[in-house]
Parts: structure tokens; sequence; C-alpha cells
């Protein structure tokens, strides 16, 4: 069993994690000029219909992703499928229309 993560560990890296958020990410919908003063909630990991804030916060995460995540986060097939095809065939182009094989009638391995 892993020991806890002390809290002044926790406090330091999420304040770490906070500072690169409010420097480099633009969220919709965010009063830019408070967004400074305000303790960003930053989401470290995603399992089912939870995610959790790199705090260890357990949260309903109650709009899949924006509607990308209907199957829920860490789906262990979804996982294993894009794995294989990545390890298949992750990019290929399409110029001159060159065949490739639609991902739903890929062999099956």
């Amino acid at each position: 069993m892993n020991a806890p993560i002390p809290a002044s560990a926790l406090q330091s890296a999420h304040a770490e994690r906070a500072a690169n958020d409010i420097a480099a990410h633009l969220h919709p919908f965010t009063n830019l000029a408070a967004h400074p003063q305000v303790d960003p909630l930053v989401i470290q990991r995603g399992d089912g219909i939870y995610v959790e804030d790199d705090q260890g916060r357990r949260y309903l995460e109650a709009m899949s992703g924006l509607w990308c995540v209907s199957l829920g986060f860490s789906n262990a097939r979804l996982a294993k499928a894009g794995s294989d095809a990545l390890h298949t065939l992750p990019c290929y182009h399409t110029f001159n229309h060159p065949p490739t094989q639609p991902p739903s009638r890929s062999p099956k391995s």
C-alpha cells in the first residue's frame, strides 16, 4: 500500500499546476482579469462518471467531457481499441485518394 502524500507536498504541487494553468490555459467564459486571483480547479484524472482534481477531491462529471466521453472516462475497452489503432496505423494522408481501411472494418488481431 502506498504511503499517504504529505499535505504540504500536495499543496506545493497544486500551486505549481495552478500557476501553469493561470499562465498558459485560456478557459472559456473566464474573467481573465480575475483569473489570477481565483484558485483554479485542476482536474487530473477521470474514472467512469467521475473526475478527480489534483488534491484528491472527486466530482461527478455530468457533462460527459462536453459530450465526447459518453462511455465514461478511462474506459478499458476504448483505451485498448485506441491503443491498437495507434500501434497499427496512427495516421496517414489521403492525398491522391489512397485507400485506407475504416477503423470499424479493421481486421481483428
